[in-house]
């Protein structure tokens, strides 16, 4: 029996620990992907107090999923040699993989600095055949799942949701097309397939949201595009509601990005990671998954992802969903 657990340290200063939650919950979760991995040794997964700084899950609802830690521990292991944002890769999984399956009875693996696997690198190695079995869809994603609507609501309803990545990237975003026209034409085309609630989901700009954490926050006062403003002027069209961030209502957006059956992206975390668990039809715009290439660059693969360049590419797919 091994057990294994993850100190969390990369996001911790300043603000980031409140901005950051999937960022966050994606290096913690390296430990779940690798219990459903690992399946041929027992792996018990230990709560670390730094996880309390991701909105996604509570502390609760990640003891449940946890064993009790020992008084003591016959050899400690600590893996800390990874600072990989990105992913690591499958040589560096097996390395960890054999230092798990090798490991004496009673012994505590410490996960640290930044040591992640991307969810769509699990895929990426099945289809290299890497891997004998689709762990991304029989294990992974299930379990990212299992996870979060353990004590999340499920809403029952159909719902389409837009993400606006705003805040620290709120110009980069307006620079990879996704003004307040563009998603205009957007809405009307959704309408024109499906009478759903559209719910637009985006950073406010109030004092308790990320603008006040980026270290570009003078270059970002120059940037004279008024995005909730803009994004106000929408409100009248059919099915729209408005959905304006701030670190009070995080968990709320999270829950309803979750619950997406058609879900658009900007980049980000807080999207990629909502949409894995939502199982929704996902779409990615070209520029994002050609520019975004540490969270972005398998979602081609992806089952239930699409990648546009256009309202066309979008139409021709939405046009035969059933959702």
């Amino acid at each position: 029996m091994v057990y294994l657990t993850y100190v969390h340290s990369s996001h911790l200063k300043g603000l980031d620990k409140f901005i950051s939650s999937f960022a966050i919950f994606q290096e913690i979760f390296i430990c779940f992907l690798l219990k459903e991995i690992i399946r041929d040794t027992e792996i018990n997964i230990i709560y670390h107090d730094s996880w309390q700084y991701t909105k996604v899950l509570s502390k609760e609802t990640f003891i449940k999923f946890c064993s009790e830690p020992l008084d003591s521990y016959d050899y400690i292991i600590n893996i800390n040699n990874f600072k990989k944002f990105n992913s690591l890769s499958f040589n560096d999984f097996n390395e960890i993989k054999n230092k798990i399956i090798n490991s004496s009875k009673n012994s505590l693996i410490i996960l640290s600095n930044v040591c992640l696997i991307n969810p769509s690198f699990i895929y990426k190695w099945y289809l290299e055949n890497k891997f004998e079995k689709d762990y991304y869809s029989l294990y992974i994603i299930p379990k990212m799942q299992e996870l979060y609507f353990t004590n999340q609501k499920k809403l029952g309803k159909n719902i389409i949701c837009i993400h606006l990545r705003l805040g620290d990237l709120q110009r980069v975003t307006y620079n990879f097309g996704f003004n307040c026209d563009f998603l205009e034409n957007l809405i009307n085309l959704i309408n024109k397939y499906f009478n759903y609630d559209i719910n637009i989901i985006y950073e406010s700009n109030e004092k308790n949201t990320s603008n006040m954490s980026s270290c570009n926050i003078n270059e970002r006062r120059k940037f004279n595009y008024n995005w909730c403003e803009e994004i106000n002027k929408l409100k009248h069209l059919k099915n729209v509601n408005l959905f304006s961030g701030n670190m009070d209502n995080i968990s709320e957006h999270i829950n309803l990005l979750c619950n997406s059956k058609i879900l658009f992206l900007t980049m980000g975390s807080f999207g990629y990671y909502s949409a894995l668990i939502s199982n929704a039809n996902v779409f990615v715009h070209d520029n994002v998954f050609k520019s975004e290439k540490n969270m972005y660059g398998n979602v081609n693969i992806l089952p239930n992802f699409v990648i546009y360049k256009n309202l066309e590419d979008i139409e021709n797919n939405i046009k035969n969903f059933k959702v």
